[in-house]
């Protein structure tokens, strides 16, 4: 390897130029792959399918095919709101009078408003009052506090809003005040409103058939109408549920202001505060495959569809997975380049340019050249790029796991590159001549095992069962080993062919690391006891560990996302599905007549809906008038005319399956495995299966897991008292639970194994058990210490901030094996423990703060990202290397001039022992070999003839003697 860059071939060129032709060659095929890149966070084909959730999803999605659904609403949608009808119209189209549906959108597959909830309930003699409490808290909402003022409450309108602000003041909340509910339309939308309803007069004179549509007197009569009012207030976590919300309103209709002589108690402000049922309505789109595919394209062509309708982008929210999916794609598209924001703010164009952008000027700023900085960022990068190029070589798309994956290569490669400039600085001076073949002679060895330590420990992540755990770990160490061959061949042939020029080291800087070894040499024990001290108080926190696997949290509470969840959330419904699929064998339906089942998922149903974060539930009992079991002692008639309009029901619904009911139940012809084949755990012949959808609040403050294991406990609390009953919890949110958190699990194992193998790895490279194990503490103490202080304060890890232990463990082991060289090769010329940590320490030192530095500031450049998944990984990653630096500039160092060092003395010296035996055994045999050839006899009076006997000396002759030893050097002839 020292002298590979020596060579020429038979042009005279040196191996330089052939690697970096080679990389010219590979540039353009790697910029087309990177523009292949795809960003994938599907769930389905995570889990491996082996995994009970994997085939319980699996079994679900057979029974009940669910396709992706949008959640649309928007301020001031009511029943009666024109725009409804022309949203519905430029998504879904309209139905001509040859049947036809026409202008349909191809991302669109199905529109449900809360009007045509309301008439399918009548289809089933459903009440107007029972359907909408039943689409409480899915498809109609309560919406936000009205107020209707009073003549004197409208005359000192601005006393009257501080009055209300403080009663919220004394409720402890912040109110906010918004307009009325109202609406104005366009004359062009006018004029589209009276083209449609010419044309569904048209199409229903030529049908054959009446249109059936539910009586608009009905509804208006109904409790969705809204009455008048002239403002309506609101607050931050407001809830039409709440306590807060019901004292409000209580409150609030008893303001009073000015006394007078009419009314001494004071001036009546208010008229009414109330809230009222029937704004906002939600309208439910459903995907096609197409929409499913592209989703961007898909939610794109729903904002315009809405801006066509007149509604105003401000007061539009949209919700669910697609959405979530879509703006996590969008943020991270960003964070890499936002061409909205301002070319001047590049803090708001790139967070990863600004990011790189740092590290780019400190790099010129440490090496003092700007040629230099370029060239040792700039392979950063090309490390990155190699790697990622691969995924759609290799038909893999990035996710949230492996989204870290670049910036991981992208600092083990500027970290490496930085000590290896380093060591051609120095090489300067010790080998002017060749300098190139100096610095890969001394960096060879740590280079080579900090990348492959890395590397073997990322390897390990390939036996999870996790498809992007597998990825992370497989891709991470290919880039590994691709970093290895930047910093070993091409860095050294770009610095040979740009001729660059080091920027000698001043006596200045050698003297401060110098200092400050022999300062951590003789406080040694003060040194490591306070930071084993701080590490065992952090890892103490981890008692409170704890973990996000909500997609929403992923995000600031200032992005669009999260507003519009927190507007659905609060005044519609839940945006989350968690569905229930209940359970009845076929010795259940024996005992319970059909009406009976239906009952018993009613009652489940509303049980689940009493829930706090629970908003509503649908179930195919939704659809049906109440039906009472009457006792076994009712008449027999009264039995009779039941139990026939149990059996007729029964039949009506499992014929019509495919026409709607299918949704909620199934009767499946063959079981279904969980665990081993033939449990029939999940579902047996004949068995028959309801669904319960429920509507969740994804922001609420308890952990996701608890809400699922709450929901089985209601469940079960319903059908325990039924033998043959049973249920299963299952949906998007539980599969996406447990996805995120065998990721988690997956990546902490991961951890642990990386560890174990860098610990071995170690041993090897120290060749002694104990000193391989106390030179981890370093390693490991960053990753203690910010994992303990995040534990303490409280806040969750996700995926993003648990990839940053593996990069702190690569960034710790990579500085940590520099050092060791040097101590190592300070302790073979005879220096002491004190000497050699201050030496190693001044030929490392700079390289390490260099790195800190660039890494840990370019990295705290991402913490003003949308999404927080990048913008935690970007602080808590320069948190760590910052920690990193100090496990190794001061916690090692002091353990080196201790215990540390004096165990690799003692190897040193056993290694020099050995050494030197190995030289005298091979002399040895070399003398041997000598006297075997001399050994012969010699012919008297021939010329060679000795005149005399004397001695003859071999090699290193002595001077005279009688025969000795052949270890003597001498022979008698």
């Amino acid at each position: 390897m020292q002298q590979f860059f020596d060579r020429r071939d038979r042009w005279g060129n040196s191996p330089a130029v052939w690697i970096v032709a080679a990389i010219a060659f590979v540039l353009p095929v790697v910029g087309s792959s990177l523009q292949s890149v795809r960003m994938d966070n599907k769930l389905d084909k995570w889990l491996a399918t082996s995994d009970p959730n994997a085939r319980t999803n699996h079994w679900y999605q057979e029974l009940f095919p669910q396709s992706d659904r949008v959640i649309v609403t928007w301020e001031g949608s009511t029943l009666d709101d024109p725009r409804t009808d022309l949203f519905v119209e430029n998504l879904y189209g309209h139905v001509d009078a040859d049947g036809m549906r026409r202008g349909q959108s191809p991302f669109v597959d199905g529109v449900m408003t809360a009007r045509e909830a309301i008439e399918r309930f009548a289809e089933y003699d459903v009440s107007v009052e029972d359907a909408v409490d039943r689409l409480d808290g899915t498809l109609i909402g309560k919406g936000w506090i009205k107020v209707q003022l009073t003549s004197a409450g409208l005359q000192q309108r601005a006393r009257t809003e501080r009055a209300l602000q403080q009663l919220g003041d004394a409720l402890g909340v912040a109110v906010e005040f918004h307009p009325p509910l109202g609406y104005e339309l366009s004359e062009e939308q006018l004029t589209a409103m009276e083209d449609e309803a010419v044309a569904e007069t048209i199409g229903s004179d030529e049908s054959s058939g009446e249109t059936e549509t539910l009586e608009p007197s009905a509804l208006e009569a109904g409790l969705l109408t809204i009455p008048d009012h002239d403002l309506q207030i609101t607050w931050k976590g407001y809830s039409a549920d709440s306590r807060n919300a019901a004292d409000f309103v209580a409150l609030a209709s008893d303001l009073r202001g000015l006394e007078t002589a009419e009314e001494p108690a004071g001036q009546q402000l208010v008229e009414s505060c109330f809230m009222a049922i029937g704004s906002p309505l939600a309208v439910v789109i459903k995907l096609s495959e197409a929409g499913s595919a592209d989703r961007h394209a898909a939610v794109a062509s729903i904002r315009e569809a809405a801006d066509a309708a007149g509604i105003p982008a401000e007061s539009l929210h949209l919700g669910g997975e697609p959405i979530v999916g879509c703006a996590m794609d969008s943020a991270v598209a960003k964070s890499a380049w936002n061409s909205d924001g301002p070319i001047w703010a590049i803090h708001d164009r790139s967070t990863m340019a600004l990011s790189g952008l740092v590290g780019i000027l400190l790099a010129f700023v440490f090496l003092r050249s700007v040629r230099l900085g370029l060239l040792v960022v700039s392979i950063s990068y090309l490390c990155s790029a190699l790697t990622v190029a691969l995924l759609p070589a290799t038909g893999s798309t990035l996710n949230m796991v492996l989204i870290v994956m670049p910036t991981l290569l992208m600092t083990i490669t500027l970290s490496e590159a930085i000590h290896f400039v380093n060591y051609w600085r120095y090489s300067h001076v010790t080998d002017p001549e060749n300098p190139i073949r100096s610095a890969l002679e001394k960096a060879y060895l740590p280079c080579v095992m900090a990348c492959l330590t890395t590397a073997v420990g990322l390897v390990s992540l390939v036996n999870s069962d996790l498809l992007p755990v597998r990825q992370f770990g497989l891709y991470s160490s290919i880039g590994c080993i691709i970093s290895l061959g930047i910093i070993l061949y091409l860095l050294p042939a770009l610095l040979e062919m740009l001729k660059l020029k080091a920027r000698p080291f001043q006596e200045r800087e050698g003297r401060v690391w110098t200092s400050t070894g022999n300062w951590l040499s003789t406080h040694r024990r003060l040194v490591y006891g306070a930071h084993l001290a701080v590490f065992i108080a952090c890892i103490a926190g981890l008692y409170y560990f704890r973990t996000e696997t909500r997609a929403i949290r992923y995000f600031t509470p200032e992005s669009e996302v999260v507003q519009d969840y927190t507007y659905l959330e609060q005044n519609l419904a839940g945006v989350t599905p968690i569905d229930a699929v209940i359970r009845f064998t076929p010795d259940a339906q024996q005992r319970l007549r059909f009406l009976q089942r239906l009952e018993i998922v009613r009652e489940i149903g509303d049980q689940l809906k009493a829930h706090e974060d629970i908003t509503g539930t649908t179930s195919l009992a939704n659809f049906r008038s109440v039906f009472h079991a009457p006792p076994p002692t009712a008449p027999r008639l009264e039995l009779v005319r039941y139990n026939r309009t149990s059996n007729d029901v029964e039949r009506h619904i499992k014929e019509n399956l495919a026409e709607g009911a299918g949704e909620f139940i199934a009767i499946p012809e063959t079981g279904f495995d969980l665990n081993t084949p033939g449990d029939n755990l999940l579902n047996g012949k004949g068995d028959e299966l309801w669904r319960i959808a429920a509507q969740t609040i994804v922001q609420s403050s308890g952990h996701a897991s608890i809400l699922t294991a709450e929901m089985d406990d209601i469940i079960q609390s319903q059908t325990r008292f039924h033998p043959g009953v049973s249920h299963v919890v299952t949906g998007s949110m539980p599969l996406f639970l447990r996805t995120q958190q065998a990721v988690l699990n997956s990546l902490i194992a991961g951890f642990l194994g990386e560890f174990v193998i860098i610990t071995g790895m170690m041993i090897y490279v120290l060749r002694h058990f104990r000193s391989g194990i106390v030179s981890m503490l370093p390693t490991v103490f960053p990753v203690g210490v910010m994992f303990g202080a995040i534990a303490w304060a409280g806040m969750s890890i996700d995926i993003g901030t648990m990839v940053t232990a593996s990069v702190a463990l690569g960034i710790a082991v990579d500085s940590g094996l520099h050092l060791l060289t040097w101590f190592k090769d300070a302790l073979r010329r005879g220096d002491s423990r004190e000497q050699a940590v201050a030496e190693s320490l001044r030929h490392c030192g700079p390289a390490m703060c260099q790195t800190t530095a660039v890494v840990s500031l370019g990295m705290l450049m991402l913490w003003p990202t949308e999404l927080l998944l990048i913008s935690r990984f970007g602080w808590i990653m320069s948190a760590m290397i910052f920690l990193s630096l100090i496990g190794n500039v001061v916690l090692l160092p002091s353990l080196l001039a201790g215990g540390l060092g004096s165990m690799l003395e003692k190897v040193v010296l056993r290694e020099a022992m050995l050494k030197a035996a190995a030289a005298v055994e091979s002399n040895h045999i070399e003398l041997q070999q000598d006297v075997e050839a001399s050994d012969q006899e010699i012919a008297v009076g021939s010329p060679s003839a000795c005149p005399s006997p004397h001695f003859i000396t071999l090699k290193e002759t002595a001077k005279t003697g009688r025969r000795k030893s052949a270890k003597r050097g001498k022979i008698d002839a």
